[in-house]
């Protein structure tokens, strides 16, 4: 471990990138609960997939999200400078 971690629970670190499936099961409040927690964590680059719609809508603070369909790429930005994922290797045709 590292020195100031817990040995059990969460770290009282904030990540700047998360990324979130969607369930089949997941009820649009559970969604927005926790997005509002991404919120107020202050994460950078969020990446919500949902694998029924073969979306990912990416969230960054102050910015409207936007839904990255079919045939595009997300793009990691500041948070991972170079990094660009294919929608193709998440999602099969």
């Amino acid at each position: 471990l590292e020195a100031g971690l817990p040995a059990r629970g969460f770290a009282p670190l904030k990540p700047d990138f998360a990324v979130e499936a969607r369930s089949p099961t997941d009820e649009p409040r559970h969604i927005r609960t926790k997005q509002a927690l991404y919120e107020r964590a202050g994460i950078e680059l969020l990446w919500w997939v949902d694998p029924e719609k073969q979306t990912v809508t990416v969230h960054r603070p102050g910015q409207q999200p936007v839904v990255v369909e079919q045939p595009g790429v997300l793009d990691g930005g500041d948070i991972l400078p170079g990094f660009q994922l294919p929608l193709s290797r998440i999602f099969r045709s």
